[in-house]
């Protein structure tokens, strides 16, 4: 069928480490088409001549964009899903999930870090600010929402980060809701 090649050439056209929003859509809309035509055993039985599971997994590994790597995570949720899939799933280290009567389910990767590893990324001391984050307390002001962020943030980023830290307390949650919409 044309519709997979077509699928494929897609994914090797496109860089993925671009961060272009038309290459980041196009890739992305690719990996749900692969994952959505590869969910059925006939699905997948179609794409697997393209060794579509190894595939997706070193996108997810290699791909340094987060929405990327969490599209393609999907993609391998959904192509995990397809029973022929399992053996090639399982080769790759994934574990197999079974339901209670012992048929198989889908598969998930043993550790996530493999696919959304985004140490490349993440900035010191972020999760250690909304981990330190002090907690609001009935009548107290605006002084209880205030972090000890590092001081390399932009204006934007402080902002986000202070927005999610106040959803953690119901006193905050409204105004911090929509500073992040």
């Amino acid at each position: 069928s044309e519709i997979p090649t077509l699928l494929f050439e897609t994914l090797d056209n496109i860089c993925w480490d671009s961060t272009d929003p038309n290459d980041i859509l196009a890739l992305k809309a690719t990996l749900w088409a692969l994952g959505s035509i590869g969910s059925s055993n006939e699905g997948y039985l179609m794409l697997e001549p393209n060794r579509v599971v190894q595939r997706l997994i070193e996108v997810a590994t290699i791909a340094t964009v987060l929405s990327v790597k969490s599209t393609c995570l999907y993609a391998l949720g959904l192509l995990s899903r397809a029973r022929y899939a399992a053996e090639v799933f399982e080769e790759h280290g994934w574990v197999l999930c079974y339901n209670i009567e012992g048929e198989y389910e889908y598969a998930v990767p043993p550790r996530i870090e493999m696919v959304l590893n985004v140490s490349e990324w993440a900035t010191d001391g972020i999760l250690k600010a909304l981990d330190e984050a002090p907690k609001g307390e009935e009548g107290e002001g605006e002084e209880a929402q205030q972090l000890d962020v590092p001081p390399d943030l932009d204006p934007i980023q402080k902002s986000i980060i202070e927005s999610v830290v106040s959803l953690n307390s119901h006193f905050y949650i409204k105004p911090a809701s929509r500073t992040l919409a």
